[in-house]
């Protein structure tokens, strides 16, 4: 089902689900050119819904690359390994 208003998703828009201590952010959007470059989760700034949150990893589901990632208060920002994006991607976080 697609509702014929809703707008294209963007390199901001992200969804989570929660395991344990895993945490998965869906990526909804990729950039124009193909790849995912930086994600920039506001949601998860330690000042933001993930203040307190333990980040121990992160993982690019489907890359042996790790990314690499800085939070700061108002975001995280994740540096992606080179990959072709069509549609989304999922990122993988060991949490506390």
């Amino acid at each position: 089902f697609h509702d014929q208003d809703t707008k294209a998703y963007t390199t901001e828009d992200f969804r989570f689900t929660l395991k344990g201590n895993t945490l998965y952010a869906i990526g909804m959007g990729c950039s124009a050119d193909g790849s995912a470059g930086t994600a920039t989760i506001h949601a998860m700034g330690s000042d933001k819904e993930a203040k307190g949150v333990k980040i121990d990893s992160i993982e690019l589901i489907g890359s042996t690359e790790k990314p690499t990632y800085q939070q700061s208060p108002d975001a995280l920002t994740v540096k992606l390994p080179a990959f072709q994006c069509k549609y989304a991607y999922v990122l993988k976080f060991a949490v506390k």
